[in-house]
């Protein structure tokens, strides 16, 4: 299991403040900031897709939408932190950290480096979760980072053929992808509780993970690689619209 993995199944369980549902929460300072972060995410998530897909338009619309809402988020917040991350020591950095981030973005969909470009976005998720990290926080985001970085384990190894040490590599992997893909029911984003979309979208996650695990049980390698193909697809439509 790789140290991103790990620490956030610690956090879990040793979180002292958890920032579960702002927009259900009463208005506040954390509530209004934790919803302008989760605007502007719905446009980085838009952005990473479409560079995921060689779409160049919808990234340079996406990565704009996004710019301008982080701008106006930097310019209320930079100078004074929501509570929540009123003693972080890395607050200004990290904001400057996601604004060169997104600058060093646009000049790669410039030149037509999507695939850059893309992995230049992902990035910023690991800015964001050590954010949530080093102040005690856990959010949906972190549980689904959680559960794609478990996820490209286990679509990225060979598993020898799916026999023998192989197998049961697999078999102890996708153990860890069920138990992380369980933890999303439990934090739902603000919007899924305004969609009846949420529910059955992750459930078509959960299902491809349990076919997944079901075949690696009986060693029957067709439906490995059936199951194999089915989570990724499943998943992207989960992160889209609620990651």
């Amino acid at each position: 299991m790789d140290k991103r993995i790990s620490a956030i199944l610690a956090a879990c369980v040793t979180a002292v403040l958890v920032v579960a549902n702002p927009a259900g929460s009463a208005a506040g300072p954390i509530a209004d900031f934790e919803n302008a972060l989760r605007v502007a995410y719905g446009d980085y998530r838009n952005a990473l897709f479409a560079s995921n897909t060689n779409n160049r338009d919808a990234t340079i619309k996406a990565i704009a939408g996004f710019e301008s809402k982080w701008t106006a988020l930097v310019a209320k917040y930079g100078r004074k932190p929501p509570p929540h991350f009123g003693e972080d020591g890395k607050w200004t950095e990290s904001l400057r950290m996601i604004t060169d981030i997104v600058a060093r973005a646009k000049s790669q969909v410039a030149t037509g480096d999507l695939a850059a470009a893309h992995e230049t976005l992902e990035t910023i998720r690991d800015v964001l979760g050590s954010l949530r990290a080093r102040n005690g926080q856990l959010s949906f985001s972190d549980r689904i980072d959680a559960f794609h970085h478990a996820m490209e384990q286990v679509l990225t190894k060979n598993y020898a053929g799916y026999s023998g040490t192989g197998l049961t590599e697999l078999i102890e992997d996708v153990a860890v992808l069920a138990y992380l893909g369980n933890e999303l029911k439990k934090m739902p984003p603000p919007d899924a509780l305004k969609s009846a979309d949420f529910t059955p979208t992750l459930d078509g996650v959960l299902d491809a993970v349990r076919e997944l695990r079901s075949a690696a049980r009986a060693g029957d390698v067709a439906r490995i690689k059936s199951g194999l193909s089915r989570i990724k697809p499943a998943f992207a439509k989960l992160f889209v619209k609620f990651g």
